[in-house]
């Protein structure tokens, strides 16, 4: 698995984790380490950074930390042991953490003021929750597992509002709609689900279409559309309120590039980016699904796709060890950062689209500067 990394909210400052089980913080302007937090015994899987300027972070060695930004002190350590923790996510207000254990348990607790009492722990699912995330007001919490059943919770009274067998096997991703009102959820039964959240889950539509896993679905910006890609090597487009069919990206140009890995759209809506292990980047026309750009070609399986934040340039990692910079436009090759000595299989923009952070396989994340 590759290390993990989280931006500060001011975007001047990135944690990291390493294989030794320490967590750094880095100055995204020169590089400098900051310093280091040591206190899991185990790799770190995931970091989460808070609006209160507080780092959560989840280890191998079954526990969960809650660590002071700026002091590097540790303000609260939960034991999950002998269960990994698969997940964790902040609430958007900064004042609860939850996460999620391959047992199937989910727990909500208030850091660090009372650590060793969760708010809630939340039972149900039957195996490995794959993942958890926060309504956009933070008044709810949704959760999915290997299953494929999706859950959304009272995150204060620890009650479960709402629950659905959602995929016939496991659920892949889940995601809020920018309104809070829907949730979308993709699987390895080869749909992607809408679901009325204000409502008790009722199934809004099911999206077929897809001949093979579905690996990821993202809501447009301003929440009308989904894409979503999958193991068919399609990119598919549909209206999230009907969940008609508006483009169905099928085409040789499509089909030929091998499994859809990853989808995203621009800031503007109005292109949708898609990647794989056919070494290209493809662009397209959020409208009509017309090809706009393809560019690569010898660059290596492409894992990690990021739009800038205007949207003028692809951050793209993958196989060949190199984070490359794209002009969105017209495919051309602005930068290529080498140094890494794995493959890249993460790439994140800072909020202020000034540095490209990078996680590899060679157990290292690399900050760059545009």
């Amino acid at each position: 698995m590759p290390p993990a990394s989280a931006w500060a909210h001011d975007g001047a400052r990135l944690a990291s984790s390493h294989e030794d089980g320490t967590i750094r913080i880095w100055d995204t302007a020169n590089g400098a380490l900051l310093s280091t937090l040591d206190g899991h015994q185990g790799k770190v899987w995931a970091l989460d950074w808070s609006i209160k300027d507080r780092i959560a972070s989840v280890s191998i060695d079954g526990t969960v930390r809650v660590w002071d930004a700026d002091t590097g002190e540790t303000l609260a350590a939960v034991d999950f042991h002998p269960y990994r923790v698969q997940s964790v996510a902040w609430s958007p207000d900064g004042a609860l953490v939850a996460s999620g254990n391959w047992n199937g348990a989910v727990h909500v607790w208030r850091a660090p003021d009372a650590p060793d009492a969760p708010v809630a722990t939340l039972p149900g699912h039957s195996g490995e929750v794959r993942a958890v995330t926060w309504s956009p007001d933070g008044q709810r919490l949704a959760s999915a597992d290997r299953a494929g059943v999706l859950r959304v919770w009272d995150p204060e009274t620890g009650a479960a509002t709402a629950s659905s067998e959602a995929h016939h096997r496991a659920a892949q991703a889940v995601a809020w709609s920018p309104d809070g009102a829907r949730l979308a959820s993709a699987g390895i039964d080869a749909t992607v689900r809408l679901w009325d959240a204000e409502s008790g889950l009722g199934l809004v539509a099911a999206l077929e279409g897809h001949g093979d896993a579905v690996w990821s679905v993202a809501w447009s910006p301003d929440g009308a559309r989904l894409a979503s890609g999958g193991y068919d090597r399609a990119v598919r487009l549909w209206d999230a309120e009907s969940g008609e069919t508006l483009v169905d990206i099928d085409d040789d140009g499509a089909r030929k590039g091998g499994p859809v890995l990853a989808v995203t759209w621009s800031p503007d809506g109005r292109r949708v980016a898609s990647a794989g292990p056919d070494n290209t980047i493809r662009v397209w026309d959020a409208a009509t699904g017309a090809p706009l750009a393809a560019f690569g070609g010898d660059t290596g399986e492409v894992y990690a796709l990021a739009w800038s934040p205007d949207g003028a340039l692809l951050a793209s990692g993958g196989g060949d060890r190199v984070v490359r910079i794209w002009e969105a436009a017209s495919g051309a090759a602005l930068a290529e950062l080498a140094g890494h000595r794995g493959p890249v299989w993460s790439v994140a923009w800072s909020p202020d689209g000034q540095y490209v952070a990078s996680g590899s396989h060679d157990g290292t994340v690399r900050i760059w500067g545009r």
